[in-house]
């Protein structure tokens, strides 16, 4: 990409990858060698989309901001020697979604500066799905944070709290005898939650929602001290899957 043609005006320049299905795959990384000069009046970033390219989820990576001194990833000053780097980003963001795209933005008032890109790859593992059914949930504290994803996993439409049929994995959490709250704020995908009481063969709706925090869910209730409560996080249409973080 390059901004210093005479004349050269003003410019938004994104160099863009295929549309990639990441859907099934966890700790995600971008490959890239890069050769650039930053300029304290351009923007060099990686940034990436969830929905194809039509917006900008995030970004990945800036060399500097427009102003040159503060920033994600601030490095170098103005208009010094073009350098060269081999950089991997690790993008948690882009785990578990199906329409991701990353882009490189080269954006300048004109007759500027450059930025040249090459090998641009994208590697990733496959997600380990774990606590699929409801008859074996991965067990979480009060409190804790556990990290997660129903990409990979089955639907399992058990026809009630809200359920439908995109894939679900199972958590199961010991009453407190006090209030518990269990969420998936900040989660990168819609994702939704119900709360159940009882045995898997006769699940009692507790609680269930979506979308109380952002995409995210929440679900509030009074436990009993010494019950065994199953939570069951899945997304919120049909077929939706990907990341989360339960706490």
């Amino acid at each position: 990409m390059d901004s210093d043609a005479d004349p050269d005006p003003a410019e938004v320049e994104y160099l863009v990858t295929p549309v990639l299905d990441l859907s099934n795959y966890c700790d995600v990384f971008l490959h890239f060698q890069s050769e650039t000069v930053v300029d304290d009046q351009a923007t060099q970033a990686v940034v990436y989309s969830l929905d194809g390219g039509a917006t900008v989820a995030g970004v990945a990576f800036k060399y500097n901001d427009t102003t040159g001194t503060t920033g994600p990833n601030a490095l170098f000053d103005g208009g010094e020697e073009p350098f060269y780097a081999e950089r991997v980003l690790s993008v948690a963001a882009v785990a578990g979604q199906p329409s991701v795209v990353f882009g490189f933005l080269y954006q300048s008032p004109g007759d500027r500066w450059w930025w040249a890109l090459d090998n641009i790859k994208v590697t990733a593992t496959e997600c380990e799905v774990v606590g699929e059914t409801c008859d074996n949930p991965v067990t979480v504290a009060v409190p804790s944070s556990t990290n997660g994803t129903t990409a990979g996993a089955s639907p399992d439409n058990i026809g009630a709290c809200g359920a439908n049929n995109s894939p679900a994995v199972w958590f199961k959490v010991v009453g407190t005898g006090r209030d518990i709250t269990a969420q998936l704020c900040g989660s990168p995908f819609d994702a939704r939650m119900s709360v159940f009481d009882g045995a898997c063969a006769a699940l009692v709706c507790v609680g269930e929602n979506d979308d109380s925090c952002g995409a995210g869910s929440r679900v509030h209730w009074t436990s009993v001290l010494g019950s065994e409560y199953l939570i069951r996080v899945f997304g919120s249409g049909d077929g939706d899957s990907g990341g989360f973080t339960l706490t």
